[in-house]
């Protein structure tokens, strides 16, 4: 079956409380409710898609105030994509098991849901690390900016006498090229 659960059912961590699944359970049973849980799970991943859009873009345009506030709604959203993946946690453990259970057609659309899901990952992660990159070296170029300022006030302050305003004690140099 095409669609996997390594990217839709999140970390593993879940306890799977919010949805238990019975060993005796038909498929006819929990296919549905695995489903409707597999659309909220969806529904959540496009949203944290969208915001993963807008988030590239504030950074290209350097808004740093509404990345903030993006990221902010971006948790909220990830916290959700927690909380769903806990309900998903018991399916996905026992897939295997489970996916011989079930007829051609729910199997069918279960199957595009996960490659959905797999895909939407996918996209996310990859604007995510283009994102990364773009933040690295714009810190990286601050970082580069900072130490050359710190350089040529040291070297200022090597070369040139006393700054206005600023009270030093004379101190004339110990060795100078007098011959030069």
């Amino acid at each position: 079956m095409a669609g996997t659960w390594s990217n839709a059912r999140g970390n593993g961590r879940g306890n799977g409380a919010a949805v238990a699944l019975q060993a005796h359970e038909k498929a006819s049973d929990w296919a549905p409710r695995l489903e409707h849980i597999l659309h909220k799970q969806l529904e959540l991943y496009r949203q944290l898609a969208a915001l993963s859009t807008r988030q590239q873009a504030l950074i290209a345009q350097d808004q740093t105030d509404g990345l903030m506030a993006l990221l902010t709604d971006r948790q909220r959203v990830i916290d959700q994509i927690s909380e769903v993946n806990r309900e998903v946690e018991p399916f996905a453990t026992q897939w295997t098991s489970l996916v011989g259970q079930l007829e051609a057609e729910p199997r069918q659309r279960l199957g595009l849901l996960l490659e959905e899901l797999d895909q939407l990952v996918a996209e996310i992660t990859s604007r995510d690390e283009q994102d990364r990159k773009v933040l690295e070296s714009r810190r990286a170029e601050a970082s580069d900016a900072l130490d050359d300022v710190s350089r040529k006030r040291a070297a200022l302050g090597a070369y040139g006498g006393p700054r206005p305003g600023v009270q030093t004690t004379h101190v004339t140099p110990r060795y100078q090229d007098r011959k030069g």
